[in-house]
C-alpha cells in the first residue's frame, strides 16, 4: 500500500485520509494528512521498508511504490517500517537538484515533493508511468494523487464521466492515454518530472527525464543479452542483499523460471502459484520450483474467483483498469504475502522484451504461434462495434490516433508496438502491479531501469520470436533444459528448434481434449465456460443495469451480446461495478 493525494486548497483534517481508505478493500496502515499554507497531503503508509513520508522544516516527500536506490545501499528494504530510503531520495534532490531519475531510481515508483516555503510542488513519474498520477485543475485548486477515482473524489468531479473513456475501456480493455473516466482528470506525462507554484496553479510545466528513442545502443544481441543479464541480476541481488526469505510467483512458463534462476541460492525461497486445479501448469511449476531450490506452494481458487473478487479488485486497480489482472487477491492473506520483505515475480517480460504488443501475422487463439511474425499495418486505429454510436466511436479512434502520432515521435519502426507501451497504462495486463503493489512488497525485475532501457534501445527484430529473451537466460536455463514449458516446448532451446514440438504437443493436447482424455483448462487462466455457466456469472448478469447514455450505446448492453468478446463482457461488468460504487 502507498498512495498519496495533494490539493493546493487546505481540507478539513480527516477527510483526504478517509477518501485515501477508499482505495483499499481492507485497511492495512494508517493514512497521514500534512497541512499548511501550501495546501493538503494525505499519504497511506507505505508497506515497502523504508519508504514512508517524510516531513522538515522546509520540504515533504512522499514516495509511492518501492523502487530500488541506485546510489546507495539497500539494507533498509529489509529492515522495520522507517523512512530511511525516502530521507535518502530528498537529501540528493535537495543538495545537487540535478538527481538523475532514469539512473539513480530503479523500478516503478512516484513521488511528490512539496516546498512548504516557496509553495513550489514537484511531482516525478517513473520511467514507464507502471504507477501513475492523475491531476486536475480548477480556478481555485490543483489535485493530484496516484489514483483517479481519489482524485475524481476531492475534486467532485466524480460524477463527471467520460462515456468516450468508457467505450474505449469496454473495447480495448484500457483508457487511452491521457484520458481517464473522468471529464477534466487526465494522467500525467511518463517518466517526467512537473512542477507548479501555487503563485499560479494554471502553469503545470512538464518535461521528459527520459524518452524511449528508437536509437540503438549495442553492436550485437550478445552483447545487449549480457548486459540485460548482469543488470537483472544485480537488481535482485541488491533488493535482497539484506533479505533471508523471500517469496516467489512460479508457474509453468520461462518468465518465472528465470527470475528463480537468479535469484541467489543463500534465500530462503517460497514459490507459489494460483490455479482452479493441479494441472499441466502446476506439474511443470512443481518440478521447476524442484530444480531451483524454492519451496513450491500450490494455491487453488475458485473457478469464479475472478468475479467472487470484482469489488475489491476494481477499487484497487482504480476505474479504467481491468480488475481480474489482479491474480493475487485473497492469496495475500492466506499465504501471507503481505508479511514477506520481498514478493519477486516475472511480470512485463513478454511485453517489454519479445514483442507481445507487435502486431502479428499467423496469430490466432485456436493455433499455436510456431513463428513470430510482424504484420506490417496490422495495427487497427479505429474501433468498430455495432452497439455504440457512431460519434462515440469516431472519438475513441481520434484519441488512438492523437496517441499514435505522439508514440510517432520517437518511434519509427516500433511505433505499433510502444502505442500500448508507453505509458504502461496503454497495456492493459498493468493492473497486476497496481493491485499487487497496494497488498505486499512487490518487486518486479523485468520493470527495473535495466529492463526498460534495454527494451527500447534494441532493433525489434531482436526481440522478436524471443531472441533476445532467450540469449539473456539460457545459460540460467541450463539446469532444467529437459522441463517443459506448460505449453510444450523447451525455453532453452531457441525458437527454430521448438517449432516441430510446439506443433507436436499441441496436436496431442488438442486430441486429449476432444476425446476427454484431459480436462480442457490445463493454463494459469480461467476456464470461461465454467465461469459463464456459473450461479456468480449469472447473477451479475442480472444486477447488471447500464442505461445506453452512461456508455454511449444505442440500446442497453446485453452482457451476453456476440459483438462483445469475452473480455468485453468482463469490461461491461466492470464498468457496471464502477457506477454502482
Amino acid at each position: 500500500m502507498s498512495d498519496f493525494l495533494y490539493s493546493s486548497q487546505q481540507q478539513p483534517p480527516g477527510q483526504m485520509a478517509a477518501i485515501v481508505r477508499r482505495i483499499y478493500p481492507e485497511q492495512f496502515r494508517p493514512v497521514k494528512e500534512f497541512h499548511g499554507r501550501w495546501g493538503s497531503l494525505a499519504v497511506s503508509q507505505n508497506h515497502y521498508n523504508g519508504f514512508d513520508a517524510v516531513e522538515t522544516e522546509t520540504y515533504i516527500c512522499a514516495v509511492a511504490g518501492g523502487p530500488l536506490l541506485t546510489f546507495c545501499d539497500n539494507q533498509f528494504l529489509a529492515g522495520l517500517p522507517s523512512s530511511v530510503g525516502t530521507h535518502k531520495i530528498l537529501s540528493r534532490w535537495k543538495t545537487s537538484k540535478e538527481i538523475v531519475w532514469d539512473e539513480d531510481l530503479s523500478g516503478p515508483f512516484a513521488i511528490i515533493l512539496i516546498d512548504k516555503i516557496s509553495g513550489e510542488i514537484e511531482t516525478v513519474t517513473d520511467l514507464m508511468s507502471f504507477i501513475p498520477l492523475f491531476k486536475t485543475k480548477d480556478k481555485d485548486a490543483l489535485y493530484i494523487g496516484s489514483h483517479a477515482d481519489i482524485v475524481a473524489e476531492i475534486s467532485q468531479r466524480n460524477q463527471l464521466t467520460d462515456v468516450v473513456s468508457i467505450a474505449d475501456f469496454v473495447l480495448n480493455g484500457f483508457v487511452t492515454y491521457p484520458f481517464t473516466f473522468y471529464k477534466d482528470i487526465e494522467q500525467m506525462p511518463p517518466a517526467s518530472v512537473t512542477r507548479v507554484s501555487l503563485a499560479n496553479i494554471n502553469e503545470l510545466i512538464s518535461a521528459h527525464y527520459w524518452i524511449p528513442n528508437e536509437s540503438y545502443s549495442f553492436d550485437n544481441i550478445e552483447d545487449a543479452s549480457l548486459y540485460l543479464r548482469n543488470g537483472l541480476t544485480k537488481y535482485i541481488e541488491q533488493v535482497t542483499a539484506s533479505m533471508s526469505h523471500i517469496a516467489l510467483f512460479i508457474s509453468g512458463g520461462e518468465d518465472s523460471r528465470a527470475i528463480l534462476a537468479m535469484t541467489p541460492e543463500r534465500l530462503k525461497r517460497d514459490a507459489y502459484v494460483f490455479l482452479d486445479g493441479f494441472n499441466a501448469e502446476a506439474k511443470v511449476a512443481k518440478k521447476i520450483a524442484a530444480i531451483y531450490g524454492a519451496a513450491f506452494h500450490y494455491c487453488e481458487r475458485s473457478p469464479t474467483h475472478y468475479l467472487d473478487n470484482l469489488a475489491p479488485c476494481s477499487r484497487l486497480t482504480g476505474s479504467g483498469a481491468q480488475f481480474h489482472h489482479v491474480h493475487s487477491y485473497g492469496f495475500h492473506k492466506s499465504c501471507n504475502l503481505d508479511t514477506y520483505q520481498a514478493v519477486l515475480g516475472g511480470f512485463s517480460s513478454d511485453a517489454l522484451l519479445k514483442c507481445s504488443h507487435q502486431p502479428r501475422r499467423f496469430k490466432s487463439n485456436k493455433f499455436p504461434e510456431l513463428v513470430q511474425i510482424p504484420a506490417k499495418g496490422g495495427f487497427s486505429i479505429q474501433v468498430e462495434n455495432n452497439l455504440f454510436h457512431d460519434e462515440i466511436l469516431e472519438s475513441v479512434g481520434n484519441r488512438r490516433a492523437a496517441h499514435m502520432q505522439f508514440i510517432r515521435q520517437f518511434r519509427g519502426e516500433s511505433a505499433e508496438e510502444w502505442f500500448e507501451l508507453w505509458p504502461a497504462s496503454m497495456n492493459m495486463n498493468i493492473p497486476n502491479l497496481h493491485g499487487n503493489r497496494r497488498l505486499f512488497r512487490s518487486y518486479e525485475p523485468f520493470m527495473s531501469t535495466v529492463s526498460v532501457k534495454v527494451s527500447a534501445s534494441v532493433p525489434q527484430r531482436w526481440k522478436t520470436n524471443r531472441r533476445l529473451f532467450h540469449k539473456t537466460m539460457q545459460p540460467l536455463f541450463k539446469p532444467s533444459r529437459g522441463i517443459l514449458h506448460a505449453d510444450g516446448w523447451l525455453p532453452y532451446w531457441p525458437w527454430w528448434a521448438n517449432v516441430p514440438l510446439k506443433l507436436t504437443n499441441w496436436l496431442m493436447r488438442t486430441t486429449a481434449i476432444k476425446l476427454g482424455i484431459i480436462n480442457r483448462n490445463q493454463g494459469p487462466w480461467w476456464d470461461w465456460q465454467t465461469l459463464w455457466s456459473s450461479s456468480v456469472w449469472k447473477m451479475r448478469q442480472k444486477e447488471m443495469h447500464l442505461p445506453a447514455e452512461l456508455l454511449g450505446t444505442k440500446e442497453p448492453p446485453d452482457p451476453q451480446s456476440p459483438q462483445l468478446s469475452n473480455m468485453q463482457k468482463l469490461n461491461l461488468l466492470q464498468v457496471d461495478q464502477f457506477f454502482k460504487h
